[in-house]
């Protein structure tokens, strides 16, 4: 949780109260290596942050794989497309590594 506070207040004032806010809305959990974070066709419910770890975006073209970009420790995750207008996500996001907070 220290490196998601500290991240947060990297962009904006983030008082104790706020954290103590933060702390309600974010729960960790750990996954494997390997799997999926979101799948096309489903809808993003959550604003991922990687404590740990790496994510790559991509969609599948022709059958065959193309990686759009990757989310790395300290960063969020989020199809915020999907997220805000709760419609479907288009790609597939996959984690390679283990801590994340959602929230």
């Amino acid at each position: 949780m220290d490196l998601l506070i500290q991240t947060i207040r990297n962009y904006i004032p983030f008082s104790p109260a706020d954290e103590a806010v933060a702390q309600q809305l974010f729960h960790r959990k750990e996954y494997k290596k390997g799997g999926h974070l979101l799948t096309a066709g489903e809808t993003c419910r959550y604003l991922i942050f990687i404590e740990s770890g790496l994510v790559r975006y991509y969609i599948t073209k022709d059958g065959e794989d193309q990686t759009a970009y990757f989310n790395k420790e300290g960063e969020f995750v989020c199809d915020y497309t999907s997220f805000f207008a709760t419609e479907a996500f288009h790609g597939q996001a996959y984690r390679r590594w283990k801590t994340l907070w959602y929230g």
